[in-house]
């Protein structure tokens, strides 16, 4: 990816210093590390949001205009949480 960097328009005629290069790469490579690691954990703790969904029911997979979607609307979960825990209150 760092290599590709010379084949751009605008760099193409500056000859490549393969040093800086294999410096921007580890660069590159740490970023795309640091990147994939957070995807993972947003797709870990998106799974858990989604697995509550399930278990809160239709409303919970209820968009505001009423329509019921295949996938939980993941902004209702809190307020549906909050009903549910306000409720188990009372009793």
């Amino acid at each position: 990816m760092a290599a590709q960097c010379w084949c751009d328009d605008d760099t193409s005629g500056i000859e490549m210093d393969v040093r800086l290069a294999e410096a921007v790469a580890r660069r590159i490579a740490a970023w795309m590390d640091t990147a994939a690691q957070a995807q993972r954990n947003a797709d870990f703790y998106r799974g858990l949001v989604d697995e509550c969904a399930k278990h809160l029911g239709q409303p919970a997979f209820t968009a505001d205009d009423g329509t019921v979607l295949p996938d939980p609307v993941l902004l209702r979960v809190p307020e549906l949480v909050q009903k549910l825990v306000h409720g188990r209150k009372k009793i």
